[in-house]
């Protein structure tokens, strides 16, 4: 029988709609396939855990410098002005999408899609408030794999820390290369392992000896999903697909990540994650429980880096023309 998390990670398969199936897996066998992969399934709840606690520490960095090779790169490879589209697959709560109405302020298009409903109901939420004059913005549900957009239409693509959670990888570069206009940009980032991300690897390592306190076999196995694409060669492959893109690169960035609260940092971790509130829920928590998990992981993380919490992560971004 299926464990809980078991069940929460089965394969996702790429289609408009998460339940309908489309396509089929790739005959090439990457490192990421070695563990299954699925778009995380963020209750509202838990999405604004993500915004609130987890965001601004981890995502907001990533989100500026996201934005910035996204001007950059528009501006040398294809033109600036107001007619300008651009797209971003994977938005979340909106962190990367409230970056690029800033800095392309003058694009005809913003558009910025998730598959999950829950952290687009936040951005949208957060979005109108820092962008509450903004008519060239629009939030869809759509998946990255079948995007409901016409071909040749967008002059950049902004991917980020979505591909892990795809399945058939290929398939959504395909896509992305189908709605970029002829010399657009695509700028598409991974993480780094998780061993180099140590934000990430102490508190799996931390859940993990929960174990002792809580009775139950915990599976910490998921937390090295988000981790599995920092293979460079890998990357080039999947970036060659069909051809379709040029000019590749594959960079590692390391930028800081900084708290000063560890304990609304532990809250994000474990409260704005379905992974780690998966895992909570099969030990049957309550709020005491809770209390006494977020204490023990708020002591940890600051007995690792401090307080205020003061740390480094690493992603890999690839960057490339379409054909």
């Amino acid at each position: 029988m299926l464990s809980p998390l078991s069940r929460l990670l089965l394969p996702h398969r790429c289609a408009l709609h998460a339940t309908t199936l489309r396509g089929s897996l790739t005959t090439q066998t990457y490192h990421w396939q070695r563990s299954l992969a699925t778009a995380p399934k963020f209750r509202e709840e838990q999405a604004l855990y993500y915004e609130e606690r987890f965001g601004p520490v981890v995502f907001e960095p990533f989100a500026i410098e996201a934005t910035r090779l996204a001007f950059e790169h528009v501006t040398k490879s294809v033109k600036t002005g107001n007619d300008v589209r651009v797209f971003e697959a994977a938005c979340g709560t909106g962190r990367v999408t409230h970056h690029l109405l800033d800095t392309f302020s003058h694009a005809s298009d913003v558009v910025a899609t998730d598959l999950s409903e829950g952290m687009l109901n936040v951005a949208k939420t957060v979005l109108s408030k820092k962008h509450p004059h903004a008519t060239n913005l629009t939030l869809n549900v759509a998946d990255v794999c079948d995007l409901p957009y016409p071909d040749n239409h967008f002059d950049v693509a902004v991917f980020q820390f979505g591909m892990m959670f795809v399945e058939d990888k290929p398939k959504a570069i395909r896509e992305l290369s189908r709605i970029l206009k002829p010399g657009g940009v695509l700028i598409m980032s991974t993480w780094d392992a998780v061993e180099r991300n140590l934000l990430f690897y102490e508190p799996k390592q931390f859940i993990a000896s929960l174990e002792s306190v809580v009775g139950v076999e915990l599976d910490t196995e998921p937390f090295k999903i988000p981790f599995l694409m920092n293979d460079v060669q890998e990357l080039e492959a999947l970036m060659a697909t069909d051809d379709l893109f040029e000019n590749i690169s594959i960079n590692h960035t390391t930028l800081p990540a900084k708290a000063e609260s560890p304990e609304l940092l532990a809250e994000g971790l474990l409260l704005g994650s379905p992974t780690a509130a998966t895992i909570l829920e099969a030990i049957d928590y309550n709020e005491a429980k809770r209390n006494m998990i977020v204490k023990k992981l708020t002591n940890h993380l600051t007995e690792v880096f401090g307080n205020p919490l003061s740390t480094t992560m690493t992603a890999l971004y690839s960057i490339a023309n379409n054909k």
